[in-house]
């Protein structure tokens, strides 16, 4: 697996509103996309990880505009207009 990963990076993403959560480094999916399927750690979620105890950390747009993750899995909040949502350039 890692051979066809090689040092492509990812972000999970929870999408609720206005509001953006990125996953932990060490818990939940960050858990499984990082330690298990070998994929490298964005800067952003490396500094985010270490705010709290909880599984999803509050993520600024700014911070947002500066996770540079080959590839995102966003969960979309209930209600949250995904074609809305991807019309701000920050996305």
């Amino acid at each position: 697996m890692k051979k066809a990963i090689g040092t492509q990076s990812a972000a999970a993403l929870w999408v609720t509103g206005k509001a953006v959560f990125v996953v932990d480094e060490h818990l939940s999916s960050g858990d499984l996309l990082y330690k298990d399927l070998g994929l490298t750690i964005p800067e952003v979620v490396k500094e985010a990880s270490k705010q709290n105890d909880a599984n999803w950390k509050p993520l600024s747009t700014e911070k947002l505009a500066e996770l540079n993750a080959d590839h995102l899995f966003v969960v979309q909040g209930k209600g949250v207009n995904m074609d809305e949502m991807k019309k701000d350039p920050i996305w």
